[in-house]
């Protein structure tokens, strides 16, 4: 383990965003809807703990929770994708604030198909 002191997931998520907007790449509405998205759905489950030390099965449990409590394949694919976006940004060999992604092996739901209409005639 490094020296460093062990930052709280919600630090390194305020560094992303930080990031974000100065990119200017994506608009102010998105950025306020990752940070919604974090606020209400990464914070309360995973926010405090150490960034480092949230590894694939905290990852896998908060998703399973989500697909417990009904939410849509996409909505939870989105929350995962920002979750992930988070730690690629700290674990990039030009930053190395995390020592790794604990987001590449998470099992997603996938999306159902509705099933094609067929036209009465």
């Amino acid at each position: 383990e490094s020296a460093e002191p062990r930052h709280a997931l919600d630090g390194l998520a305020e560094q992303y965003f930080a990031w974000k907007a100065g990119t200017r790449k994506i608009t102010d509405r998105t950025l306020k809807d990752y940070r919604r998205d974090y606020d209400n759905w990464i914070r309360p489950t995973l926010g405090a703990h150490p960034a480092d030390a949230v590894d694939e099965l905290d990852v896998q449990a908060w998703v399973d929770k989500m697909a417990a409590r009904g939410l849509s394949a996409k909505s939870i694919q989105d929350r995962h994708s920002i979750l992930s976006s988070i730690y690629k940004f700290g674990s990039a060999r030009t930053r190395r604030l995390v020592g790794h992604n604990p987001c590449l092996e998470t099992q997603l739901p996938t999306k159902r198909r509705k099933a094609d209409r067929k036209s009465v005639v």
